[in-house]
């Protein structure tokens, strides 16, 4: 009976603690315009404890944010709730594990710093945000290990878009991380490994970055799989330990479909490694249910749909006037499209591959009206 009444005490009182802990979680508003609990995003996170989630309203926050607890800092609409590091610092700096991140657009941090810096801080999230026209780094993983980045658009910083690298060599650092279904373009360089080990950088479209799409250094046990590599100065460069894992990742100016041979040094000496399954197209654009039904040079486009169509994942359509963009994928409601001699009329899906062209929305009909060239397309479920 003692023995009873001893294993009812103990779990009454883990059921009061796990009751009390879920209770005691709370959320922080967050508006710059006076209108919630706080007008700094600083402010909430200080009288935040740990399992506490900060809710951010759209708006401009110039500061340099700092999280030391686990918390979830989510914002509204990641277009329009922006974090502007005012060229001082890093954006955003995180030094605690287990902390949740999504929703913003990073801007703005001084150069040698990130937009996002995450420092010995493992099981880091970072989805849905845009990080863009930092001076230095867009996202550095640290002495962090398994780090998720997620769906976010990194492009235009000035020096990585993606760094997780080991700090002043101690090891173990930086190692399980993944990046994954993001865009990274218009960098330095678009990722960077160095140093680390067993992460995985899947299902990206890296483009248009100004060094390389991808490099390596002394890192190895890594997988790169299912990424596509379009228009990048380098594709993939690697140097030191060898043993990485490519596999159907998407290369652009590969002319044997069979196997890509990605070019290195190992000891200053030369050296390969093979993607030994590459994709004949890309691979963030469809999935098995979506394959292209036809494909061709592109001439002229005129697009007229709501905005709730459009898919943006390497698409915003959020600005008017002239515009262009590396690869874009949209659904439309009502569009003319002429593929040399092929003329469609419908709805369906369109990608778009370096189009360059118009675009005005009318606020009566909330639709947009998009026209312009691309080099070519592709068109889905005609």
């Amino acid at each position: 009976m003692r023995e009873r009444i001893v294993v009812i005490l103990l779990v009454g009182i883990f059921l009061s603690v796990g009751l009390t802990t879920a209770e005691n979680t709370k959320t922080l508003y967050v508006d710059d315009d006076g209108t919630a609990d706080y007008t700094r995003i600083q402010d909430a996170i200080d009288n935040a404890t740990d399992g506490d989630t900060v809710y951010v309203y759209n708006g401009a926050y110039h500061e340099n944010v700092r999280i030391g607890k686990s918390i979830t800092l989510t914002g509204e609409d990641k277009l329009y709730t922006i974090i502007d590091g005012r060229d001082v610092d890093d954006g955003i700096t995180v030094t605690v594990d287990n902390v949740q991140i999504s929703g913003f657009k990073i801007t703005n941090s001084q150069v040698f710093n990130a937009g996002i810096w995450v420092y010995r801080a493992d099981y880091t999230s970072i989805s849905e945000c845009i990080i863009t026209e930092n001076n230095g780094v867009g996202i550095s993983l640290d002495a962090t290990s398994h780090a998720t980045i997620s769906n976010c658009t990194i492009t235009s910083n000035e020096q990585f878009g993606v760094v997780i690298y080991t700090y002043n060599g101690v090891r173990p650092s930086s190692n399980n991380n993944l990046v994954t279904d993001s865009i990274i373009s218009d960098n330095e360089i678009g990722v960077f490994l160095d140093d680390t080990t067993g992460n995985s950088v899947i299902g990206n479209c890296i483009s248009d970055n100004w060094e390389y799409g991808i490099r390596l250094a002394y890192a190895e046990g890594n997988k790169i799989k299912e990424n596509d590599f379009i228009e990048n100065n380098v594709n993939a460069y690697f140097r030191g330990p060898f043993r990485n894992y490519w596999n159907q990742n998407y290369w652009d100016r590969s002319f044997d479909m069979s196997v890509k041979i990605i070019v290195g040094s190992v000891f200053f000496m030369p050296w390969v490694n093979f993607d030994w399954g590459p994709s004949a197209e890309p691979n963030t654009i469809f999935n098995d249910k979506e394959k292209p039904h036809s494909a061709g040079i592109f001439n002229r486009i005129s697009f007229d749909g709501k905005t709730g169509t459009c898919l943006l994942k390497h698409l915003n359509l959020q600005r008017e006037g002239v515009f262009g963009i590396k690869w874009g994928f949209m659904a439309y409601s009502e569009a003319i499209i002429d593929i040399g001699s092929r003329h469609y009329v419908g709805d369906g899906i369109i990608l778009l591959n370096h189009f360059r062209g118009t675009a005005e929305y009318n606020q009566t009909t909330e639709h947009w009206a998009l026209e312009g060239f691309a080099r070519f397309c592709f068109v889905i479920n005609q």
